[in-house]
């Protein structure tokens, strides 16, 4: 890429925000926002709703991109306290959002495991693992029944 492509590629892009120009309501506003979809992911989660998911995974994902990019930019409430009279709102509220997520994660990690449960009890030749003679993982053969007989 030379010079002058370069320059027209840096002008074209767009500008991003200075640390100042971050308003702690907008960054409040979209923490809220996240907090809202992660306590539906919470509630999909425990009605079994798989329907949905893929979609408010999505959401989730662009709502937490956002505001790491202005937290990154504003840098940790705990720095602003003197300075901005709402960051302990917003630190409060980003810890409730990161506590949320992490039982979300536990509810999800419980309810793989009650499938890896149900799967040995219907198919234990499918979950247990297979070794060979050496003791080293192997590959599963599957073996085809054939009537003969008929």
């Amino acid at each position: 890429m030379n010079n002058q492509t370069r320059r027209q590629t840096t002008q074209s892009a767009p500008a991003t925000q200075h640390p100042a120009a971050v308003d702690i309501d907008t960054e409040i506003a979209a923490w809220q926002d996240l907090a809202q979809l992660v306590d539906a992911q919470r509630q999909m989660i425990i009605a079994r709703k798989h329907e949905g998911m893929p979609e408010l995974n999505r959401l989730v994902a662009q709502a937490f991109a956002q505001v790491s990019q202005m937290r990154r930019f504003a840098g940790p409430p705990a720095l602003r306290l003197h300075s901005e009279p709402r960051a302990r709102e917003l630190d409060a509220l980003q810890r409730r959002v990161r506590a949320a997520a992490k039982l979300n994660r536990e509810l999800l990690s419980d309810a793989l495991a009650y499938v890896k449960f149900s799967l040995k009890l219907i198919c234990p030749q499918i979950a247990n693992p297979v070794y060979n003679q050496k003791g080293q993982l192997g590959r599963r053969s599957f073996a085809t029944a054939v009537n003969r007989s008929a």
